[in-house]
């Protein structure tokens, strides 16, 4: 009651000697409760004007140019106008204020804000800080969040150039997880790695086709943003192509190595215990259409502390008068050079020596040695050379003499 009384009398005296000047701050120890608070009055703000006039127990506004300081509740409600404080206010305990509160200069806190329901920080038109206690959420809209940086150039930008700027997750009682998720299965996840703006690797998932890819397959590109490597929704991988058809799909080279036996393993498995099946297969492609001598190798290398490698040996196969018809090659190397040692025609022919073209079950090119029982049961007998020739035989044939002893003669 005293402070409303104090309060009448600081009006009348305010209507009675004019303007009040100058009114030292006081400390106010309680509750504040008044009809209005004029230190310094102006032309504009008169007593009696209309913007302070009484409403339900309280003067509408509050102005003040000096210091009002309250160590209890500074109580605004139910005003609806303006709290206005053009110098400094200091309050001690709690603020509360039912319409909006505007600071032109630094608001320093040593206690908390408290916000209702729906409250906001900053402009409609953004930025826009939103309490939203209804569904326990902070929002942040119509700005770029920037930590570390007054110039975000993303919805979330961190930066940091005294230490690694860096995003922890972590969980006590279930899965960190860092999701991602799009408007619509027509779009592409990504995590792009950028240096000095640009980008130098992704890791992308495209969840449909979009003429290039698929549809739910997870593309690891550097270089840019084109994968060089890719899992298909089939779990196949494919490096170098980004259309795997098997489960390791390499277009390009491929190096195994390992001090442990083997470096590579291929294993078929099957129930069958009768029969042989491929386990690994060796392809060759050409973009022009096959002519006899296209095959495929696989090739033995030997390298040593010098870091060259050496050809060692060769298993090839050579086209022979069809797409589907190969000879198969036993190559070694003299002096860096391929030597074709022995090859197996698709007639079942063996030839042994450097024609790879042998016109017999054995053709041996060159002289051999057999130690031990070789069986000649086959050959055609001819009385002599000339019959022989006669009989179709060319130089280099056996043929046998018929008699006993069953003699071998060579064609001349």
């Amino acid at each position: 009651m005293r402070w409303r009384i104090l309060a009448l009398l600081l009006a009348v005296s305010v209507l009675v000697g004019g303007v009040v000047g100058c009114l030292p701050q006081e400390d106010i120890g309680g509750d504040f409760y008044t009809r209005n608070i004029y230190p310094r009055l102006t032309d504009t703000y008169q007593a009696g004007n209309a913007a302070y006039r009484w409403d339900a127990g309280y003067f509408r506004n509050i102005y003040t140019t000096s210091i009002l300081t309250t160590a209890g509740d500074l109580t605004l409600a139910p005003i609806t106008g303006d709290t206005r404080a053009t110098g400094d206010m200091y309050v001690s305990d709690d603020i509360w204020v039912s319409d909006d509160a505007r600071v032109g200069g630094a608001l320093t806190m040593v206690g908390n804000i408290i916000m209702a329901d729906g409250g906001s920080i900053g402009q409609a038109a953004g930025p826009l800080v939103v309490f939203d206690d209804s569904n326990n959420y902070l929002e942040i809209m119509g700005a770029n969040v920037g930590i570390g940086t007054a110039t975000p150039a993303q919805l979330l930008h961190i930066y940091s150039n005294t230490a690694s700027a860096l995003l922890t997750i972590e969980s006590d009682n279930n899965n960190s997880a860092l999701l991602f998720d799009t408007a619509s299965t027509a779009k592409t996840s990504q995590i792009v790695f950028l240096a000095a703006g640009a980008a130098e690797g992704a890791i992308n998932y495209y969840h449909s086709t979009n003429g290039t890819y698929a549809g739910n397959e997870m593309g690891f590109a550097t270089n840019g943003t084109t994968p060089d490597m890719l899992i298909n929704s089939a779990g196949d991988v494919g490096i170098g192509t980004t259309t795997p058809g098997v489960m390791l799909d390499v277009v390009g080279q491929g190096s195994f190595s390992s001090p442990a036996w083997p470096p590579l393993l291929a294993e078929r498995t099957t129930d069958a215990t009768n029969n042989s099946a491929g386990g690994i297969s060796v392809k060759r492609t050409t973009t022009g259409a096959m002519v006899d001598g296209f095959g495929v190798a696989l090739v033995f290398q030997a390298r040593d502390n010098s870091g060259v490698d050496n050809n060692a040996g060769q298993i090839a196969t050579l086209r022979n008068g069809a797409d589907n018809t190969y000879n198969m090659l036993l190559r070694t190397t003299a002096a860096g050079s391929w030597v074709d040692v022995m090859t197996l025609t698709s007639a079942g022919n063996v030839g042994i020596g450097p024609d790879t073209t042998p016109d017999y079950l054995l053709d041996v090119q060159g002289t051999f040695r057999a130690d031990g029982v070789v069986s000649l049961g086959s050959l055609t007998a001819y009385a002599n050379n000339a019959a022989a020739v006669a009989g179709g035989r060319v130089a280099g044939d056996l043929y046998r003499t018929g008699g006993d002893p069953d003699l071998v003669c060579v064609v001349h």
